[in-house]
């Protein structure tokens, strides 16, 4: 597969994951387009999704994700996100593509880390690994474009991009049960996310299926079991 192009890496990533995962390590430039795709579509959807809203409708849907002590403290809140809420869109895009990029660098150290079997896999091999595994959430965030374009933009409820999250999908939780914000970005696309991850595993360093899957899903579940610990 040392022919394979990024282009073509795009669309085998879904189709035949085990080309993309074969050629990365003879070619791993194909990965920078696959990066610059993923960062794109995060900062270009969160952009675009508050580019429609008006500041006080912002401002409202945050406030009912708070709590408060006082009415007091309240309209002290609203007063300091009516000043920032012109630059939401920004700035959620901005820490959107960082925390991104700080998942694959902390992804790749795992990788690197439960792969050693690989000896010849560098950190950058196992970053590339880590962004491909990552590439399903194009996906969802096309979806998510789709969905605030074909309604027309405007006003929209800021929960919008977790779509495909568990709580949207299955539980329904309102914004104030204490499970809300866990439930919401629990995404069902992680699923895929782990099932990827497994198949690398399996290609890179020669595990059975079970042991690559449990590898795959610990940072996930790692992750929301600590946050749950916290609730």
């Amino acid at each position: 597969m040392a022919t394979l192009s990024a282009p073509a890496a795009l669309l085998d990533i879904y189709a035949a994951p085990k080309d993309v995962f074969s050629t990365l390590k003879q070619k791993r430039g194909i990965t920078w387009l696959a990066l610059l795709l993923l960062v794109t579509l995060t900062a270009g959807s969160i952009l675009w999704f508050y580019s429609g809203m008006s500041d006080q409708w912002i401002v409202d849907q945050q406030l009912l994700q708070m709590s408060f002590e006082s009415s007091a403290e309240e309209a002290q809140v609203e007063q300091f996100l009516l000043e920032n809420a012109p630059h939401t869109g920004t700035l959620g895009a901005i820490f959107s593509v960082l925390f991104f990029l700080i998942l694959l660098a902390v992804l790749a150290l795992y990788f690197k880390i439960v792969g050693r079997q690989d000896e010849q896999a560098t950190y950058g091999d196992w970053f590339a690994f880590s962004v491909w595994t990552q590439m399903p959430m194009a996906l969802q965030l096309i979806g998510f474009i789709a969905l605030f374009v074909s309604a027309g933009g405007g006003d929209l409820s800021i929960n919008l991009p977790n779509y495909t999250s568990v709580n949207q999908l299955l539980l329904n939780l309102p914004v104030k049960h204490k499970w809300f914000q866990i439930a919401e970005a629990a995404n069902v696309f992680f699923l895929w996310s782990i099932l990827l991850g497994a198949k690398g595993l399996m290609q890179w360093c020669n595990m059975s299926m079970l042991k690559a899957t449990c590898l795959s899903a610990a940072p996930y579940l790692a992750i929301f079991t600590i946050w749950a610990i916290f609730i």
